[in-house]
């Protein structure tokens, strides 16, 4: 699953009603921001007595694949789309990083196989030529197996989606008399 949901605010709830014990439960799915999440809470009784709190939520993936890309094309533009992968366990992963292009020909093959070692990271190159298209939607991808056997998969596209393909062009016009 490709991760693409990256909204400002996880949740917003003005009006959670507690128990006689003064605690509420809340559940929620977090959004594919991989960030910290800062956490506000609120309260008054009806005798008008208040309180608050804080504190903080950190998403993230075990093994997780970051694109790096230009910020547009231009037609016939030959070049370089990355990819950082991440590997926050203790033990190495080896996995098969791939990248489905439409609107940019890739000049290799699609998928390279990398170890991660724990704890690092790893940076997976791909040539290719823009085409001529109004984008090029890049899907970046990983399915890895760390030592102990576990599986591991993320999916990402560039953080402001597709890229762009320009096309320079210079009108003429031309009159005679």
């Amino acid at each position: 699953m490709v991760r693409e949901n990256f909204p400002d605010t996880a949740y917003w709830n003005a009006e959670i009603v507690t128990g006689p014990d003064g605690k509420a439960t809340v559940s929620l799915q977090l959004p594919d921001t991989l960030t910290t999440w800062q956490v506000d809470l609120r309260g008054i009784t009806l005798d008008s007595r208040v309180g608050q709190a804080q504190t903080q939520i950190v998403t993230t993936k075990e093994v997780l694949i970051r694109p790096v890309t230009p910020r547009f094309l231009v037609v016939g533009d030959r070049a370089m789309l990355a990819a950082i992968v991440q590997n926050n366990t203790a033990s190495q992963v080896k996995a098969e990083v791939s990248l489905q292009a439409s609107g940019f020909a890739l000049e290799g093959g699609a998928a390279q196989t990398v170890s991660i070692p724990a704890g690092g990271r790893v940076r997976v190159e791909w040539w290719g030529q823009a085409q001529d298209a109004e984008s090029a939607d890049l899907v970046f991808s990983l399915n890895g197996q760390g030592a102990d056997g576990k599986a591991y998969q993320d999916a990402s596209r560039p953080a402001m989606g597709a890229l762009p393909i320009l096309h320079y062009v210079a009108p003429q016009a031309f009159r005679t008399s």
